[in-house]
């Protein structure tokens, strides 16, 4: 489970706790003013009171009542557990996380984003953390920014579509003209109301992606009729190419925050995600 969840569990079970402290607060407060007005003496002005305000007490205690057993109904069963997260890709759900990094509101409404469209998915690469020690590399056993740094961009692509086919989506790639003939991936499913593209751009060590090539990648947009498309990098934006994105509705996804996704994977998808960017295992057909 997820931290989230536990966060979201934790409140339901704090509310569930409330509303129960409540619905015997209101049962106790009325069977006090019924015991009290025949327990008082009947000349006490508490006892007269107590008398005058009878009917009340019977209403708190029957309301009271009434409520503890609605939330005693409607507490789940013993071995009850909430519905599986979105995130698990077994149960058919693309995940939120992805969803997210697409730029693509949950729902059947149009997403909140669109159509300004200006948030971003980028974190930049930890100082010290600089690929060095290329020459005659070890198997990678383990993702890290120098993985994106070796692979090149075929395996780049074969990665970017086996990380969106696992989240469950569906996806097929055209090969486009121009942008150092990259391949853009379209990826649908049940949470979009259209297909989004997806450019994969991989780039050696100290390169950024810059406007120019955002602008081609927009021409294809514009081209096929789309008014968003998230372009991934195995490096990062450049300042100009940051201010192109958020203004022409393109999401941006750096290698850091590719990298921040795919460690939210379990270990054996982990592994088959390094295993195609490395070239030992093939990629999505």
């Amino acid at each position: 489970m997820s931290d989230p969840d536990r966060v979201r569990r934790g409140r339901k079970s704090t509310s569930s706790a409330a509303s129960r402290a409540k619905g015997w607060l209101v049962a106790l407060l009325g069977l006090l003013v019924l015991l009290a007005s025949h327990q008082l003496p009947q000349d006490s002005l508490f006892a007269t009171v107590a008398q005058a305000l009878r009917p009340v007490a019977w209403l708190a205690l029957v309301l009271g009542l009434i409520y503890l057993g609605f939330q005693r109904i409607a507490r789940p069963l013993p071995g009850h557990t909430d519905a599986p997260a979105e995130d698990d890709p077994h149960e058919g759900m693309t995940r939120p996380s992805v969803l997210q990094a697409l730029g693509v509101g949950r729902g059947g409404a149009v997403p909140e984003l669109e159509p300004n469209f200006v948030d971003t998915i980028a974190v930049h690469p930890v100082a010290g953390d600089d690929g060095a020690d290329e020459v005659a590399a070890p198997r990678e056993t383990s993702w890290s920014p120098r993985v994106l740094s070796r692979i090149d961009q075929r395996q780049f692509e074969a990665l970017c579509r086996a990380f969106f086919k696992q989240a469950g989506f569906a996806t097929s790639v055209h090969g486009q003209a121009g942008d150092g003939d990259v391949i853009d991936i379209w990826v649908q499913s049940r949470h979009m109301s259209e297909p989004r593209v997806v450019r994969c751009r991989h780039l050696t060590k100290g390169r950024s992606v810059s406007a120019p090539q955002l602008r081609d990648f927009l021409r294809v947009m514009s081209t096929q009729g789309l008014a968003h498309g998230t372009y991934v990098t195995s490096t990062t934006f450049d300042s100009e190419a940051m201010e192109f994105a958020k203004a022409n509705g393109i999401q941006m996804q750096d290698g850091a925050a590719l990298l921040k996704l795919i460690a939210h994977r379990s270990p054996e998808e982990q592994q088959a995600l390094l295993d195609i960017a490395c070239g030992e295992q093939a990629g999505p057909g």
